[in-house]
């Protein structure tokens, strides 16, 4: 891959809009939930690792789908923190709010480019 920040500003954008809608659902803070989802989720594929047990899958893939569990629970953990941080949560969205035009600009020109 040459150019790895489109990647990057998808992934990130595809992350975190749809948590944030998600997030801003609830009234509450959903961090003590998330954390603990993400605790159990950590101890469950340790145990599962450890133990053996694999859900009937080749342990690359069960590994691959465990950490990108984690992975995705940690960055929607991170964003609910970030949320409940009202300093912060301006600059968030003035960020998500420049990827989201990043993106969106991005894939209008591929767009053009592709059908003119």
């Amino acid at each position: 891959m040459t150019d790895p920040l489109p990647l990057v500003l998808g992934f990130v954008s595809f992350l975190l809009l749809p948590a944030l809608g998600v997030a801003g659902l609830f009234r509450q803070r959903i961090t003590p939930v998330l954390s603990a989802l993400l605790f159990a989720w950590l101890l469950g594929g340790v145990w599962a690792l450890s133990s053996g047990w694999r859900a009937g899958l080749p342990e690359e893939r069960f590994l691959r789908l465990w950490l990108v569990g984690l992975v995705l629970g940690g960055g929607l953990l991170f964003i609910a923190k970030v949320r409940e941080k009202r300093r912060t949560w301006k600059w968030v969205r003035l960020v998500l709010g420049a990827m989201t035009v990043i993106v969106f600009v991005r894939a209008l020109l591929a767009y053009v480019r592709t059908f003119s």
